[in-house]
Formats: structure tokens, sequence, C-alpha cells
């Protein structure tokens, strides 16, 4: 998409905005070129990638958004101001974006089953029942109205984490045979994650949802931030006992079983306030520390571990003053 133009806003790993106005121009034919414009990022996709997408044009992102959600696969649809009462009116309140199952169930409740039902409620209505916030924002959408722009710049992640819809649900007969290797196995898609990125995570989360489909989480702070595998499925698996187990009254004490499991991790950082000692860096240093002996002299060091030291050396006083590290001597 970032060949066409810049102005790209990734929305999920799947979608995104674009905003292409300056390469459609302001012309009478501004739609038709806008059209044109997502046939074409359509085909290229299909031909260079091997999948197919689907296109909404409109001159809003939630327009743009709904009509990409029309029927597909592989096509492209519009759903300008005025097409809204005929493409988008008679669609159920469920789809339009941004309405939720909670919201859309209360809105059925009083008799609002479509969005163009919704879109004829005065606003005041619709606050009452739903809050201030929400309810102005179903009436704004319900009409089509939408005031966000495309943003391209990517912030930053405040958050890693992936879960697993398992197979056969866990159990508390089965908890200590079956949750480790999960624990085991999404601990380490998020280290991935973050070493790729290279952020360090300062919270470790686990979240399960019941076979029930009610959901459950549990977090701590970590001591050091951290991307390593290890640390983190250490940490997950203490919060998973306590959690589903604890001391006897845990939520697999009162939940038929575990359907899914899930590993987050928060508090990003790229690692400029981490607490290390002396072993984690040379050990992220690539560096492997040797026993000291016991008695004698000390060995002279290896090249790439003096390297590390020193570096290590400079970096304090630099950030701390000349004094602030010293070499040691020692006396019997």
């Amino acid at each position: 998409l970032r060949s066409f133009t810049a102005e790209v806003e990734k929305a999920s790993i799947d979608e995104a905005y674009m905003d292409v106005t300056a390469l459609c121009g302001n012309g009478e034919d501004q739609r038709e070129r806008a059209v044109s414009l997502a046939s074409a990022i359509r085909d290229r996709i299909r031909k260079t990638l091997g999948f197919t997408v689907n296109a909404g044009v409109s001159c809003n992102k939630l327009l743009a958004k709904m009509a990409s959600d029309f029927s597909k696969p592989d096509k492209t649809h519009t759903l300008f101001p005025e097409e809204v009462p005929e493409k988008m009116w008679g669609l159920p309140i469920r789809s339009l974006y941004g309405c939720g199952t909670q919201t859309a169930a209360r809105l059925q409740g009083i008799g609002i089953h479509t969005i163009g039902e919704a879109a004829a409620q005065p606003l005041i209505y619709l606050q009452s029942l739903l809050g201030e916030k929400a309810g102005l924002y179903i009436h704004r959408a319900a009409n089509g109205l939408s005031d966000s722009l495309v943003n391209p710049v990517r912030e930053e992640p405040k958050s890693v984490s992936n879960e697993t819809t398992l197979s056969a649900d866990i159990t508390l007969e089965n908890c200590d045979r079956e949750l480790p290797p999960v624990i085991a196995a999404l601990s380490e898609k998020v280290a991935g994650r973050l070493q790729a990125a290279g952020y360090y995570a300062g919270t470790v989360q686990v979240s399960v949802k019941t076979s029930g489909f009610v959901r459950r989480s549990m977090q701590t702070r970590l001591p050091d931030s951290t991307n390593s595998a290890g640390d983190i499925k250490k940490t997950a698996m203490n919060l998973a006992e306590r959690l589903l187990k604890g001391d006897g009254d845990g939520l697999l004490y009162h939940a038929q079983g575990i359907r899914l499991v899930g590993v987050g991790t928060a508090d990003l950082t790229r690692g400029e306030y981490r607490q290390m000692n002396l072993f984690q860096y040379l050990a992220e240093s690539g560096q492997k520390e040797e026993p000291a002996p016991t008695s004698g002299p000390a060995p002279a060091l290896p090249d790439g571990k003096r390297a590390a030291l020193e570096e290590m050396t400079r970096s304090i006083r630099g950030k701390y003053g000349k004094k602030a590290i010293s070499k040691g001597v020692e006396t019997e």
C-alpha cells in the first residue's frame, strides 16, 4: 500500500486505511479515480501476493470500512453519504462498525434492529439509553458521520500477547499435564515478537476463558523488564497456577474447564532502564562467564570478555562520572 502513498494507517493485521485525496485530485472525476485506484491495488495484491482483498471507497474512514465489509471476495464497493440510506440503513444494527455485542443487544431490546432505525432516533434518546459518549457515536455512525482522519504515524505498541483456543478443555484433572506446554508455546511466541521488535516487557499477564465463556486474568510486575522466553514462561506459569488452582480455591474449582489460554506482556520499553547485573550483561553480549578460581592470582581475561568489561566501565563512568567505578584491591 505504501508503494501508492505514504498516507497509510494500519488498523489491524489485515486491514488498513489509505488517504488517496492527493492521488485522485479534486475534480468531478475524483470518485471514479478513487474506485479505479482501489481496483488497481486489489489487482496488484492478487498478482504479486496471491490472495484477494476487498476495498471500500468513501469520503471518511467509517464509511470506507463499512463498504469494505460488503459482499466478498475480491471486490471494490463504494459507500458515499448519499448511498447510506440505500446501502447501509437496511443492515442489522450489529453490523455497524463500533457497535459492540452488548450495545447491539441493548438497542435490539428496545426495538432498534437496523442501522436506519438507530439513525432515526433522537440523539438525546440514544444517549439516555447508552450514555453520552456511546449514544453520540451510534447516532453519528448510523448517519454515516465520522471525523477520524487517516493517521500514518505508527504508534508504539502498548502490549504484545498471544492466545490460543484449545482443542480440549483444561480441567483440574489434566491441568498439570496440559497447561505447561500451552504456556511454554505462547511464551515463546510472545518473546519472539518482543525480540524481533526490540522491546522489553515490564509486566506479564495470563488470561483464560472458561467453557462458560467467562474471561479471567492475572498479571504481575517484573523486578526487571525482559524479552526472554524463559522469564516470561516462568512468570506466566506461576500466574496460571495461582489463577486456576490457587490455594485450593482457583478458577478450576468453580468452572467446568478452560477453553482458551493467553499470555501477554505490557509496559514495553526499548530497554533503556533495565537493571542488569554483570552476568546478564556478559550473557547478552555473547560472552560466557567462567568460574573464578578458589585461590591464586586472577587469570587474564580473554579479549572478548575484556572488551565487554571495558565497554561496560566506560558506559557507567560516562553516565555517573569517573569515580562511579574503580579497581578493587584484594588483601588477606
